[in-house]
């Protein structure tokens, strides 16, 4: 998430980016509740590589929406996961809400409250970003600052590898 941060930029409509290929249920418990809210945009839903944004874009991309959402493939729920796009939005500062990581706070660190696995969690963890959404920005920048102390690439990769020992 180094290259991820908050760039204080205005904020309006909601967010994924990330391919079409999540199961209809995730996609109904996490993007429907902000779909339905209308101002929705999801970038990056076919493998277009001319479609892609830059790093600095993604970043960019990330800090003009209000919440951002986040969804595994199926394949990964049942083991300890943290896609990159958790570190990424995390690192930009931008609320996000994400169905439930296994093992994310073992291996993140700290508690992530924003995580769901119903349509009306999803709904109430929108309502409580928006209701106080300075307040949620302020509580954003925790998670931000928490990401570039103790999980740059340079660490991430240095983690893999120590997991990679205990298992030789």
């Amino acid at each position: 998430g180094h290259n991820f941060k908050p760039l204080g930029l205005e904020r309006d409509g909601f967010g994924y980016t990330g391919l079409d290929n999540k199961g209809q249920s995730q996609k109904d418990i996490v993007l429907s509740p902000a779909i339905s809210r209308g101002n929705f945009e999801w970038i990056n839903k076919e493998a277009n590589l001319t479609a892609y944004l830059t790093i600095d874009g993604l970043n960019e991309w990330y800090n003009r929406k209000k919440i951002v959402f986040g969804m595994i493939p199926e394949d990964r729920q049942g083991v300890p996961f943290l896609p990159t796009r958790f570190f990424e939005t995390l690192g930009s500062g931008s609320p996000f809400i994400t169905y439930k990581l296994n093992g994310l706070d073992e291996h993140y660190g700290m508690e992530y409250p924003y995580q769901t696995t119903s349509r009306g969690h999803t709904e109430f963890l929108m309502d409580l970003i928006l209701d106080d959404y300075d307040q949620s920005l302020e509580n954003m920048k925790v998670y931000s600052e928490y990401t570039h102390e103790n999980h740059s690439y340079v660490k991430r990769i240095g983690s893999i590898f120590d997991k990679l020992k205990e298992m030789s």
